[in-house]
């Protein structure tokens, strides 16, 4: 809601107003309509023509290094709220799966072309907090906080909730009935788009993947901090070499969560023994976080390289499945 007010408002401003910028200590007028940014030693406004005198003396502050840097960081972050807002649309839906069942989720698309469609699901006990009345999600989870930068690069996705009547999914993903709830997110995707479709799973979601990516009708599937290790449900729960589609594993080699070790992503690939394509995305960088190890904000969550991660994901999706 917050970005669609600023994209509503800056959108006013390029309407009824121009563009300007500090050159020399100069207002200049430029009629172009779309936001083209100075170099360092400049800063770039937008304002209303009735306030040119107003911004043109404010502008004259922006000569110190930190206003500078100020005005730069505030341009570009709207910049890239205003990319997003225009590329992609997003929608909080509810549909009704089996008899008295329903299923609320998240639909993020891309405006400017669909590439390939996924079903993104996120760890823990799988309960992600969708409110669809006031259009709001409780999780800060690496796949639920990504879903739009997954839409950026020309991925409509999908992000689901728990069912209407389960209250977590917490070594229940191999649930036959959930099977059918996502079958039915499936066939949401298939109005949308003949595109490929990809199961995409974090940490404990991986699990939901890897029990029924060989039952449902899509086309790859991709594996991200993979639970491998531990005394409950791991992905090696599932009959892994019923896969027969295209399989990324991504994993970050500083992931401290002791049930998804990177030595298990290495051991994961051979169990894939039926995929034709598979490929394992290592990262190291990024912030070390805060709170728990296994949680999302951490390297577990790839915290602060979610752009990084999401790019190298979408451009092997792409490749494996023309």
């Amino acid at each position: 809601m917050f970005v669609a007010e600023i994209f509503r408002v800056i959108m006013f401003f390029l309407r009824f107003g121009k563009l300007y910028y500090l050159s020399n200590g100069n207002c200049t007028v430029h009629s172009s309509d779309t936001c083209s940014f100075a170099p360092p030693n400049k800063c770039g406004i937008i304002y209303l023509n009735g306030f040119r005198r107003l911004f043109c003396n404010f502008l004259k502050l922006c000569q110190t290094s930190f206003m500078r840097n100020l005005t730069a960081i505030i341009c570009l972050t709207i910049a890239v709220l205003v990319d997003c807002n225009l590329a992609i649309s997003e929608e909080f839906k509810t549909i009704n799966t089996r008899e008295g069942v329903t299923i609320s989720f998240i639909k993020n698309t891309p405006l400017k072309g669909i590439r390939a469609a996924a079903v993104l699901f996120a760890g823990g006990d799988g309960d992600i907090g969708v409110d669809v009345n006031n259009k709001k999600v409780n999780s800060d989870n690496f796949l639920v906080r990504t879903r739009n930068l997954f839409a950026k690069f020309g991925v409509l996705t999908i992000t689901p909730d728990v069912p209407s009547d389960m209250d977590s999914l917490k070594n229940d993903r191999s649930n036959s009935d959930y099977r059918t709830d996502i079958s039915f997110l499936i066939k949401e995707i298939r109005r949308e788009t003949t595109k490929p479709i990809w199961l995409i799973g974090t940490s404990r979601g991986s699990i939901t993947v890897g029990y029924h990516a060989a039952s449902l009708k899509i086309q790859g599937v991709a594996l991200t901090a993979t639970v491998t290790d531990g005394s409950h449900d791991t992905v090696y729960s599932a009959n892994l070499g019923k896969i027969k589609v295209p399989a990324l594993i991504v994993h970050h080699e500083n992931d401290q969560c002791v049930a998804s070790p990177p030595s298990g992503a290495e051991e994961l690939i051979g169990f894939l023994t039926h995929s034709p394509k598979k490929h394992v995305l290592w990262f190291k960088k990024g912030e070390s976080g805060y709170g728990r190890d296994c949680g999302p904000t951490s390297p577990h969550g790839f915290l602060g390289i979610e752009n990084q991660v999401v790019g190298a994901m979408t451009d092997w999706m792409f490749k494996a499945v023309e």
